[in-house]
């Protein structure tokens, strides 16, 4: 199994789809999660359903996504 690679340590390719843990500051609801993401350059990340790129949301750790089946 593959593990969390810190982004602090290492970031991934730009705009290579990972899987990243989401950390959410001050919208509790939403709270911590994993989710499809890329990085689309040094600062800043986007998903399906936003564009990350302020300190309020932010990855902290991130991991490449396991071959597809064949």
């Amino acid at each position: 199994m593959k593990q969390w690679i810190s982004v602090d340590e290492r970031l991934p390719d730009e705009r290579v789809k990972v899987l990243a843990f989401i950390v959410n500051n001050f919208n509790i609801e939403r709270g911590p999660g994993y989710q499809l993401a890329w990085r689309e350059d040094d600062s800043a990340w986007a998903t399906d359903d936003y564009y990350i790129d302020d300190y309020s949301i932010r990855v902290t750790h991130w991991m490449p996504l396991p071959e597809k089946p064949l």
